[in-house]
């Protein structure tokens, strides 16, 4: 059960959903879907680290890579 809830709140796994279902839906444009919608989760976190400076974010800010390769137990 514990298990289940960290793979609901982790966001690579919701990532690994999403390009799951855009493989389903439209396997053709299923790939630059994915990268639109990780790039535009890189934005928008880019922007909240500018908002937020003192935010501890060193170890948060990992390569763009990072939601792909985790995979899933």
């Amino acid at each position: 059960m514990i298990l289940s809830f960290a793979a609901i709140l982790d966001p690579r796994y919701k990532f690994q959903f999403i390009m799951y279902c855009f493989k389903t839906l439209d396997p053709e444009s299923s790939e630059s879907k994915s990268k639109i919608v990780k790039d535009q989760l890189y934005k928008l976190f880019d922007e909240y680290v500018k908002e937020k400076p003192q935010a501890n974010v060193s170890g948060a800010r990992r390569g763009k890579d990072d939601l792909l390769v985790s995979p899933i137990i």
